[in-house]
């Protein structure tokens, strides 16, 4: 018998915490998402390389109140795989890397699953072996061993026939109600089309209850006049904070003109082509703090900032990939050439503000923005700095506004006095009036 050590403090993590709390810090859509990120870990998988198509690639999702199923045809999960790393919670030293993952940290699966219900299976065929999975949350709580256990292994499958299906068919409270609410569908479509955009750019189709998910490519405005600045740097052997990674951050940043749209204006970080976040106007991309507090008088600025790594572990996203990890050396610096190139934006949009006080044809900023054409994001449409014509000097003013109330009554009765039909001209005969009194007199 072992003998126990009375020094010994007991560190085990709980099932529940991954059942119940850890799923808490993350939305529904975001989860829905995480699943998807492990379809396009398959499809890379599949088909590697940056500039691979996902053409014939297809990711099928349904859900209402009884029912979640995700299912697509991206390669399946290897059996291997499976039984030592997809299903760990946490990400293992010796998992191989899928190179340019958009699914890195070994919880987005298992938390989505949890989060949604008490009961989910998981099929998976692949070109050299098969598997099913079925797992009821509620007696697994129940057991030690942190193992699943596989219902069926089976030989692999032809290449037009590997894939992965989920399904959970008992839900959660909180997922039924969710699902069955018009307003969740309507976010879910809507974040996918955001964030998934550049791989569905690719080729890859996603249906959500039927209806297609189209691509909505980020564009920027240019001309010859107008054109927006465009940033590249290669970060060489970055580390990871716990030292097992490491390798090179590629980095892509535009600034410049989108249409006016004060919810679509801010910065856009993109992480291994997923989109982290979208039109953000906080301080984690310097808005209120080294750059203005956003108002409407900026709802034309577009800054888009990509990050690239065939080690997604470098890169500076959180773990539910829905913000921004401020701590990331990459992202730290990163940050302030964004700031460099946001300045000149945002000077070239206040001069534009100023424009309103000039007549129609002396705005030279505003007719330069409505002659540039949106375009997709490329270095040939940039430059190393944002470009834009003069603006027109604008000519201070002598004059000065005066401003007061007086009862309505009082107002009217001048009215008719000055033979006037505003409160503001009563006040400037007034004036005029009492100014002729005591200087012109």
């Amino acid at each position: 018998m072992t003998k126990r050590n009375e020094n010994q403090v007991n560190v085990e993590p709980t099932k529940e915490l991954f059942v119940y709390i850890i799923t808490r810090d993350i939305d529904i859509s975001d989860a829905v998402i995480d699943l998807i990120d492990n379809c396009i870990d398959g499809a890379k998988r599949l088909r590697p390389g940056e500039g691979e198509s996902f053409k014939g690639l297809k990711i099928d999702i349904k859900f209402d109140q009884n029912a979640f199923s995700i299912k697509d045809n991206c390669g399946g999960i290897p059996l291997e795989i499976a039984q030592k790393y997809a299903f760990r919670f946490g990400r293992a030293k010796d998992m191989p890397p899928t190179p340019g993952s958009v699914g890195q940290f070994g919880v987005g699966m298992k938390r989505a699953l949890f989060k949604f219900g008490k009961r989910f299976s998981v099929k998976s065929k692949t070109a050299s072996d098969s598997f099913e999975l079925i797992v009821d949350v509620e007696s697994w709580l129940k057991t030690k061993p942190w193992s699943f256990n596989l219902k069926t292994v089976g030989d692999g499958v032809s290449k037009g026939r590997t894939g992965t299906e989920i399904l959970v068919n008992t839900l959660s409270p909180d997922a039924k109600r969710a699902f069955s609410n018009e307003s969740t569908y309507n976010r879910i479509f809507s974040e996918v089309q955001t964030r998934q955009q550049f791989f569905i750019e690719k080729g890859l189709k996603i249906k959500i209850n039927g209806t297609e998910v189209k691509k909505e490519l980020f564009t920027i405005k240019s001309s010859a006049k107008l054109k927006p600045a465009h940033w590249e740097h290669v970060f060489e052997d970055v580390q990871e904070v716990e030292g097992l990674l490491s390798g090179p951050v590629k980095v892509k940043v535009y600034t410049g003109i989108g249409r006016s749209s004060p919810e679509n204006a801010g910065w856009y970080i993109i992480c291994n082509g997923r989109v982290v976040l979208d039109a953000d106007k906080t301080t984690v991309t310097a808005w209120g703090s080294d750059l203005p507090h956003y108002h409407n008088q900026y709802s034309q600025f577009r800054g888009y900032a990509f990050f690239n790594s065939e080690n997604a572990g470098l890169l500076p996203w959180t773990t539910t990939k829905a913000n921004i990890d401020v701590n990331n050396i990459v992202y730290r610096r990163t940050l302030d050439k964004m700031f460099e190139m946001a300045k000149p934006v945002i000077r070239f949009l206040d001069a534009v503000d100023n424009e309103k006080e000039l007549p129609k044809a002396d705005r030279k900023l505003s007719k330069a923005i409505s002659q540039a054409k949106s375009a997709v994001l490329d270095e040939e449409i940039s430059a190393a700095t944002f470009e834009h014509p003069d603006p027109t000097p604008i000519k201070k003013s002598d004059n000065e506004s005066i401003r007061f109330k007086r009862p309505k009554v009082k107002v009217a009765e001048l009215k008719d006095v000055y033979g006037v039909g505003k409160a503001s001209e009563v006040g400037e005969e007034a004036f005029d009036e009492a100014y002729s009194r005591y200087f012109e007199d």
